[in-house]
């Protein structure tokens, strides 16, 4: 009776996965982060299995798409198989226009989630330029480079107030007056400024600025 009644729990396990395109996923949640981003912005979107027939869903397939799209979003997926922590990511990027985007993600199952993001008035990044002047503190102490980003929008003009992150792969970043640390916000210009300080270290360095999911970088020679 025993070995009966298991032939039939794996039939019917089977039975399941075959009507479901292979799948045995029976819940899914879906999140965005951030799931609240400006014009042109990315934001990382997770699926995870949160129920299983087997509970095993190493390699299930994920289909992720928009289901409204307001603001001429566009998807990139990551990975599109449940990896050993059951989730699956793709990358959102929202479009050029302000409103609300719903991403989808699905199973061959009919499990499904969706989630909002909501896309506000920003600035869709065209171009970063980095230029490198050579820089020693008021002090006389620091001495490295001064690293500009000049940042344009799709149309080629100026972006003010978007922030720059800058990094480095050797040295730190100094303040001196307006200028200090790692990050920037752009003036009405489209400029936003580090200080590179590589006093005490060996060799050249070279630097990244990010803004809106595009990076650029520069090599600086050691001083």
């Amino acid at each position: 009776m025993n070995k009966r009644i298991s032939y039939v729990m794996l039939f019917g396990l089977f039975f399941l996965a075959s009507c479901g395109g292979g799948s045995t996923v029976t819940a899914v949640s879906l999140s965005a982060d951030p799931a609240q981003v400006n014009v042109g912005e990315r934001s990382t979107i997770t699926a995870k299995s949160e129920g299983s027939v087997t509970g095993d869903t190493l390699g299930e397939k994920v289909s992720f798409s928009l289901r409204v799209n307001e603001s001429g979003a566009e998807l990139s997926v990551i990975n599109d198989r449940l990896d050993g922590n059951g989730e699956a990511k793709a990358i959102y990027r929202a479009g050029n226009r302000e409103g609300v985007d719903i991403v989808e993600a699905s199973f061959g199952s009919g499990a499904r989630a969706t989630v909002t993001i909501t896309v506000g008035e920003g600035v869709v990044i065209g171009n970063i330029r980095l230029e490198a002047f050579s820089w020693t503190g008021t002090t006389g102490v620091h001495t490295g480079w001064r690293i500009r980003a000049i940042v344009t929008d799709n149309r080629g003009n100026p972006a003010p107030g978007v922030t720059v992150n800058f990094s480095t792969n050797n040295g730190t970043f100094a303040c001196e007056g307006t200028v200090c640390g790692s990050t920037a916000t752009t003036n009405n210009a489209g400029i936003a400024e580090a200080l590179l300080d590589l006093s005490g270290t060996e060799g050249g360095a070279r630097v990244w600025a990010t803004v809106g999911g595009i990076t650029v970088s520069v090599a600086v020679a050691s001083r």
